[in-house]
């Protein structure tokens, strides 16, 4: 390979940005020497927090981080994947792809001995440290991962395919289209310091790549690799937190497989919505939401249950509640529910909702489709969950 090295000067007097940078020198697959940057702040001998940006980013994106990170006595590490940032360049986009980019990094990792990391991990910086996590899993206490994933070439959207197959034909990065990316508006100098590694297109070679080496067909060479990360990171009970914007169109989706496959993720979502803890829960899902529940409840809690929908289509095989035994150790309740246990009350039901109503205590919503056509949508989304409100289809309005 033919390596590229962004001049020193590149990078003088950037805003916030007063580190130094240290190089470790990996070998590649061929042989190739490739120089690795890292800035770091905090102790030598303190436990590292490892940073990974994503692209076409490089470590300038943790500026405001490092500091506050450091002051908890951490060593704080933010490195610069290769062919960003100050790390060393390989010239042609052929040089790039993903089990390179996870081999390059697993070689630096090794040399750097991180034992007890943190990593938080961001974009394509979160997909090969994911790939990090599962192959060195001894190494890392904690993840924290945002707005990334490991695509198994199953998922996709339009973005996606458009943004592939646009960059499949680029020699450099689409500029234009960073600087009105951010949620929150950056000045001229903060943009160009993130363009500061790239003084021409040559040095551009791998930011323009690694859109095409997103996993989102079938026939993508990160597939398999993803796969293999997928079947390790299964065992990861690790504490491990997701971090999504609502607004980010590639990664939508990937926090909940996240949470849904790896141990330690699990009921991340619960416990965000119930920071305190669960008193009162009913139930009429069963399976895992159940179990998710339990493991969240207080003391004294109480589980009614009118239904089980996520059994319902293997009645033969119901899978009880796994976490049953916090029924115990917080001395809950669990009762099942029907309404004809309280038919005799029904009357009194309607006239209290009645008035609630009347006084605007109680409010009802309605989530409306229309056209028979959309009958398939509506079942779909009756068994995710998606309505918000009660779920109607509207066949014909009053004036026709």
């Amino acid at each position: 390979m033919q390596i590229l090295c962004t001049p020193d000067s590149q990078f003088e007097g950037l805003p916030e940005w007063p580190f130094e940078p240290h190089y470790t020198t990996i070998t590649a697959d061929d042989d190739t020497p490739i120089r690795i940057a890292h800035a770091e702040l905090g102790p030598v001998d303190g436990e590292p927090i490892l940073l990974m940006h994503g692209n076409p980013s490089w470590s300038y994106l943790h500026r405001h981080m490092m500091a506050p990170l450091a002051a908890t006595g951490r060593r704080v590490i933010a490195v610069d994947l290769v062919g960003h940032g100050r790390s060393d360049k390989p010239a042609s986009k052929d040089d790039y792809t993903l089990a390179r980019h996870v081999d390059w990094m697993s070689k630096w990792l090794i040399a750097m001995d991180l034992q007890h990391t943190t990593l938080y991990c961001q974009d394509w910086g979160g997909t090969i440290g994911l790939h990090l996590v599962a192959n060195f899993s001894e190494r890392f206490d904690r993840v924290a991962v945002s707005n990334s994933g490991m695509p198994l070439g199953d998922r996709s959207n339009w973005f996606l395919k458009l943004w592939t197959n646009l960059m499949g034909r680029a020699t450099r990065f689409p500029w234009f289209i960073f600087k009105p990316g951010f949620a929150k508006p950056i000045s001229d100098t903060t943009y160009l310091a993130y363009r500061a590694p790239y003084p021409t297109a040559a040095y551009e070679k791998g930011p323009a790549k690694f859109p095409v080496l997103i996993a989102v067909t079938p026939d993508n060479p990160g597939v398999p690799l993803n796969r293999a990360a997928w079947a390790k990171l299964k065992t990861f009970d690790k504490p491990f937190l997701t971090l999504y914007g609502a607004k980010d169109v590639v990664a939508t989706g990937a926090d909940a497989r996240l949470q849904k496959h790896i141990p330690g993720a699990a009921g991340q979502a619960l416990k965000a919505a119930a920071p305190e803890g669960i008193d009162l829960y009913f139930d009429n899902v069963g399976g895992e939401i159940l179990d998710a529940v339990l493991l969240q409840i207080n003391r004294h809690a109480r589980i009614v249950v009118c239904g089980g929908i996520s059994q319902y289509l293997d009645i033969e095989q119901v899978r009880g509640p796994a976490n049953y035994l916090q029924l115990i150790a917080q001395s809950a309740t669990m009762q099942g529910f029907t309404m004809r246990d309280y038919m005799s009350r029904v009357p009194e039901a309607f006239m209290a909702l009645a008035g609630w109503h009347a006084k605007g205590e109680v409010k009802f919503r309605d989530h409306v489709l229309q056209g028979i056509e959309s009958f398939p949508q509506a079942f779909d989304m009756l068994f995710k969950g998606a309505n918000q409100g009660k779920l109607l289809i509207e066949l014909a309005s009053e004036a026709a």
